[in-house]
């Protein structure tokens, strides 16, 4: 991860933040010694559609330590996206899943393993689901900067299909 956080939160004594890969049992053992809530907010943006993307993989040995330690809770950020291309005006959390990426895909698999921990071992999980994601920080490629980048140039704005597809948007 990138330690782009306020001073307030990074300063604070009940925060930890560990830049490393999760995926290195000494590094996940280290870091929940120094909490009891555990934020999941990795992601690897530049691996949305490689077959080898960081979500599928490994989580396995990493949950098991989680659930070893006896954690307060464990916050997973998901992806609406899990949905796949939706028409209507609303997302429920009952809607069928159907991942139209192997980011998706990765994320429900993740959120089912997290789903079995819970029945299995009484892990404590919150998942979330947010819209899609915007920021100053987004990469260029991406569609909001994509978009106002080819407006402000006077170039043409590709719209995929017949343009009916919504999708909610979360500035962060």
């Amino acid at each position: 991860g990138e330690q782009k956080i306020a001073p307030q939160i990074l300063n604070h004594s009940k925060f930890y933040f560990v830049q490393d890969s999760i995926y290195q049992e000494k590094i996940v053992d280290k870091f929940i010694k120094k909490g009891d809530v555990i934020i999941h907010l990795a992601v690897d943006e530049n691996t949305f559609d490689n077959p080898q993307n960081k979500n599928a993989y490994n989580f396995e040995d990493y949950l098991k330590i989680i659930a070893s330690k006896q954690i307060g809770r464990f916050i997973f950020l998901s992806t609406a996206d899990i949905y796949g291309i939706n028409n209507s005006d609303n997302i429920l959390e009952t809607d069928i899943v159907k991942p139209t990426t192997i980011y998706s895909a990765s994320k429900v698999a993740f959120e089912a393993h997290l789903q079995a921990y819970y029945s299995l071992f009484g892990l404590p999980v919150t998942i979330f689901r947010p819209a899609t994601i915007y920021g100053f920080k987004h990469q260029p490629g991406w569609l909001i900067p994509r978009v106002i980048t080819r407006a402000l140039k006077n170039q043409t704005i590709q719209i995929t299909g017949d343009g009916s597809v919504k999708r909610d948007w979360m500035f962060i």
